[in-house]
């Protein structure tokens, strides 16, 4: 019977890597013919299960939004950031430093005004910012 052979693109190149196949009689386990009884057998370690990795915890949703400052404010609040937040004091980012802002600021509204309490949440939107440029109101007529 004539050997076919396949076409180069058919060809398999790892075919001549692959272990001959023992003919009957010969046994069947290849490795245990490489293997010598004088070899002592690697003993594989048994390792403790890894603890699953805890999610970090979700930071809060931020939105985007744009507000207007003084010139000069905001030269402070950038040369303050940069000064403390490079030596990993407080704040670290002018976003941080106008947050805990407008939160401490929002606290003392509340116990002033609120009882302290949340104010409720409407649908209604706030009037436009200023008009005009950028300018706030009163400073570009």
């Amino acid at each position: 019977m004539a050997v076919r052979r396949k076409k180069p693109s058919q060809a398999s190149y790892l075919d001549e890597f692959q272990p001959a196949k023992p003919e009957e009689g010969q046994g069947g386990d290849t490795m245990a013919l490489l293997r010598t009884k004088s070899e002592p057998q690697p003993e594989v370690p048994e390792t403790a299960p890894k603890p699953p990795k805890q999610a970090a915890p979700a930071r809060p949703k931020k939105t985007k939004i744009t507000l207007y400052f003084r010139e000069e404010v905001l030269q402070e609040i950038r040369q303050c950031v940069l000064d403390l937040g490079g030596d990993d004091l407080e704040p670290s980012s002018v976003s941080a430093f106008t947050e805990e802002a407008l939160q401490a600021h929002l606290e003392k509204l509340r116990a002033a005004h609120n009882k302290g309490k949340p104010w409720k949440l409407r649908k209604k939107r706030l009037p436009p910012g200023p008009q005009g440029g950028g300018q706030p109101r009163g400073q570009g007529e």
